[in-house]
């Protein structure tokens, strides 16, 4: 006696797990690319930081250089000058004409 062939049955669950595989796939696809987009924007923030820590430790070279080539008086006083400050007895004149 001749034996059927035993064919395949397709399974009820196979087209859900095709669907279940292929969304995953997808999805960890777009997660990449939503990575590396973060990455990129994260390494560009960073070299504007970078820049900005390099251009403020230049600023505070120059005026830890200044701070230390006046001397404390010649500071103090330049600082009052600025805010319109004079010597007791010191005689100041202001033109009141409006001509400068």
């Amino acid at each position: 006696m001749l034996k059927k062939k035993n064919k395949p049955k397709f399974h009820k669950l196979e087209p859900l797990l095709l669907l279940i595989m292929v969304y995953l796939t997808i999805w960890g696809f777009i997660n990449i690319i939503r990575l590396q987009h973060e990455r990129n924007q994260n390494n560009h923030k960073l070299e504007e930081l970078e820049s900005k820590h390099t251009q403020q430790l230049e600023i505070n070279k120059r005026l830890r250089k200044k701070l230390e080539k006046s001397s404390e008086e010649d500071f103090i006083e330049q600082k009052a000058r600025e805010l319109d400050y004079v010597y007791p007895e010191e005689r100041v004149f202001i033109d009141t004409s409006g001509n400068f």
